[in-house]
């Protein structure tokens, strides 16, 4: 990663938006360091007075993170807008229930997760094009190698700004900018469970979220991908594992080892993990980033 990522990646933002003959962009604000650190980004390339930021909150989202929203949107300066979706979300799946009842298929999935980020999506399309604004895809390189997001929901948008770091790095190229633009985020962005805060499986005041791990899931994606989504190195992950030298394969300090030995009691659940991830990185991860927007590169 370029040491001058922030610097370079305003700029690029900036060269899109003239090169798209667009002033506005609009940012869905969660309360999480990823939107968090997409709103600074298009601040520091467009300008305060052109960004519009919006939390669009449904039951799921505690009033932690939808104090942490507000407190990035004080300290930016922007517009900022509530906008609750429950109420759309209920008329929807009020509406497929009436529906499904005519199917005669046998129902596998529940989809009600996915609603709450594509009303979400709605919401910002419709007035990004109402107001002649462009909105990009939060996503960072940790979630988008995995799947892990709606289609036509969260991930949407202009571009991808964030799409070439890992959630670590995200958070490092936040807190560098964070000083170069000389403001303070919440603490509490830095400590808070990532979550989607789609049901109650994420709650984060009860420390509940995404699956990945910070640290030992990142390494282990980064190990796959840097070697090219190889499935022999998704057997070299399963051979050290069983060698019992997965620590030393993907480099783990002393804290992300200790956190990996807590997670898992035994080899069986580790084999599990690295085959329920595994299958996500190329199942889901490989066809979700063909239809997904463009990752802006530096």
């Amino acid at each position: 990663m370029q040491e001058n990522f922030n610097e370079l990646m305003i700029k690029k933002i900036g060269d899109f938006f003239v090169q798209a003959k667009k002033s506005h962009a609009i940012i869905a604000l969660s309360g999480g360091i990823d939107s968090a650190y997409s709103a600074m980004l298009h601040v520091a390339a467009l300008g305060k007075e052109n960004v519009l930021l919006i939390n669009l909150p449904s039951r799921h989202n505690s009033q932690i993170t939808k104090n942490i929203a507000a407190q990035v949107a004080e300290t930016l300066q922007c517009q900022y807008l509530v906008i609750p979706i429950e109420a759309m979300v209920e008329n929807i799946i009020h509406g497929l229930q009436e529906t499904e009842a005519k199917i005669t298929w046998p129902k596998i999935n529940q989809s009600h997760e996915n609603i709450y980020a594509r009303c979400r999506c709605n919401v910002i399309a419709s007035l990004a094009n109402d107001y002649d604004a462009l909105f990009p895809c939060n996503a960072n390189l940790s979630e988008i190698v995995i799947g892990y997001g709606t289609l036509y929901g969260d991930i949407s948008g202009y571009a991808c700004p964030l799409g070439s770091l890992w959630k670590s790095e995200v958070y490092a190229q936040a807190r560098l900018l964070a000083q170069q633009m000389q403001i303070n985020l919440p603490a509490e962005i830095f400590t808070i469970h990532a979550s989607a805060e789609l049901g109650l499986h994420q709650d984060v005041t009860k420390n509940l979220g995404d699956p990945m791990v910070d640290g030992y899931h990142e390494k282990l994606l980064r190990f796959w991908h840097e070697h090219a989504g190889k499935a022999e190195f998704y057997q070299e992950t399963v051979t050290a594992t069983k060698e019992k030298q997965l620590e030393n394969l993907l480099e783990l300090t002393a804290a992300e080892s200790a956190l990996f030995r807590e997670m898992f009691s035994n080899e069986t659940e580790i084999l599990n993990d690295l085959a329920y991830f595994w299958q996500l990185y190329s199942g889901p991860g490989k066809f979700k980033q063909i239809q997904a927007p463009p990752v802006l590169m530096v």
